[in-house]
């Protein structure tokens, strides 16, 4: 618990006000540049969990999360030596970063790619959208934080969104519903990934430093899900592979990459709202490419996820708001 604390004391600041300095102090320029990489990470995150679910009809889900672990970090090392071979490597000693990385990254993608081998690629995406008021509740519960009736609201909105979505699948199977749950665990764990990211990413002005914390998260991550490559059963086809390799290098590295720089320039928490952008793609690429479809509920779900995570933000703008006319007073 004391770990635990300490972690959220370190970082809460920087991922409801922004990285350096908090998110109100950004430029204008600086603004728009976080905004743009924010929205193309979430462009291609659109086709993470649909690629994965594809995949999974042939492939294990942790088999898939391990090989899109090591092929995004051989993308970002390539690009690194590239265009900075002189660039230093980042310190594993950090803890942040290996708490970050085992139980931001590799319970996220355990959870998220075990999810996806039951429930859609759709239900996944709308599920783990509720992760930014898991931040919200993580600072309640672990540093008693107080938040105001907008805040209670906006959790009960998000909640309501994630229930509408699983409710539908209480009519389909068990294993469907067994699949949502994995994937609200894999909201949870991506709302540590938020919470340490915060951290990592103001720890240095350079995005290709950065990149360089962002790849070894990923080798941390992959470390402990390594085995699962030797102990399964599968077979890797040529298109599997294709397929495999796209989905390391674009929604993992490249859209990863984008969210730390969208995280660098923005507050955290307004990238992690970005992210719920990425729902839209999601279910239309599910709907086109899987033949998905997409049900009332899953629409009012995700106007109410999306919808509570936008009033937990607003809510802490005006508690931003609050404490600067305080300190001017």
């Amino acid at each position: 618990m004391g770990l635990w604390r300490n972690f959220l004391n370190i970082n809460i600041r920087l991922v409801l006000g922004g990285g350096r300095g908090g998110g109100t102090l950004r430029s204008g320029c600086n603004s728009k540049i976080g905004y743009v990489c924010g929205i193309s990470a979430a462009f291609f995150w659109g086709f993470h969990a649909v690629l994965a679910r594809h995949l999974i009809s042939e492939l294990p889900g942790l088999v898939i999360a391990v090989i899109r672990l090591y092929v995004a970090v051989i993308g970002i090392y390539i690009f690194l030596k590239v265009f900075d071979p002189d660039l230093q490597t980042v310190k594993i000693r950090n803890p942040l970063l290996v708490f970050t990385a085992i139980f931001g990254m590799a319970l996220n993608f355990l959870f998220f790619h075990l999810g996806l081998e039951y429930t859609t690629a759709s239900n996944a995406m709308l599920i783990e959208s509720s992760a930014p008021i898991f931040v919200l509740i993580f600072t309640v519960i672990f540093l008693k934080t107080k938040i105001n009736t907008l805040n209670v609201f906006a959790i009960f909105m998000a909640f309501a969104g994630v229930l509408l979505v699983v409710i539908g699948d209480l009519d389909i199977n068990k294993k469907q519903m067994f699949g949502d749950i994995l994937e609200m665990l894999a909201a949870i764990t991506w709302a540590v990934f938020i919470i340490g990211s915060s951290r990592l990413v103001s720890l240095s002005l350079f995005p290709k430093k950065r990149m360089a914390y962002l790849m070894t998260v990923f080798i941390i991550a992959a470390v402990p899900l390594t085995p699962v490559l030797f102990v399964m059963d599968y077979h890797i086809s040529m298109l599997s592979l294709l397929y495999l390799v796209i989905l390391g290098l674009l929604p993992t590295a490249l859209a990863y990459a984008l969210w730390y720089e969208a995280a660098a320039q923005i507050s955290v928490v307004s990238a992690a709202l970005i992210f719920n952008l990425s729902i839209i793609f999601t279910l239309l690429n599910a709907h086109f490419i899987l033949g998905e479809a997409i049900t009332l509920l899953m629409i009012l779900g995700a106007l109410l996820i999306i919808g509570g995570v936008v009033l937990s933000q607003i809510a802490e703008d005006r508690n931003v708001d609050r404490v600067k006319i305080q300190a001017q007073s």
